[in-house]
């Protein structure tokens, strides 16, 4: 339910950061489906899942910024460690959880962030 009935993102399978341009463009459905599946069998998981009521209701891309080639700047490429994270699901999900709605640029398209706070 969570990625439709054609599949994840209109069938981009939150493949679009992770393929060169040329590759995406090639790619249909299926290819892009078939390259996570491999993703997610080969691991470590790209991802989790978050679950309300035993429902998958968000997704959230996370992992070594090698894996999405189209976040890192041409001078450090995928030396960087740091992790970075894509999050998909209802903005309904996210408001609970305490994210704010920055900006809408396509209807029932919302930006949204989550400020995290070091502790004191």
């Amino acid at each position: 339910d969570l990625f439709g009935k054609q599949g994840a993102c209109y069938g981009c399978w939150c493949t679009h950061f992770r393929l060169a341009p040329a590759v995406r463009r090639a790619n249909d459905k299926q290819r892009n489906k078939d390259h996570i599946k491999a993703r997610i069998e080969a691991g470590p998981p790209p991802g989790l899942l978050a679950f309300e009521d035993g429902k998958a209701v968000g997704w959230m891309q996370i992992g070594p910024r090698a894996d999405v080639p189209e976040w890192n700047s041409p001078i450090d490429l995928s030396r960087d460690s740091r992790s970075i994270g894509l999050f998909v699901g209802s903005s309904r999900v996210f408001e609970k959880a305490g994210f704010e709605r920055l900006v809408e640029r396509k209807p029932g398209r919302p930006l949204m962030r989550l400020v995290l706070l070091q502790g004191d």
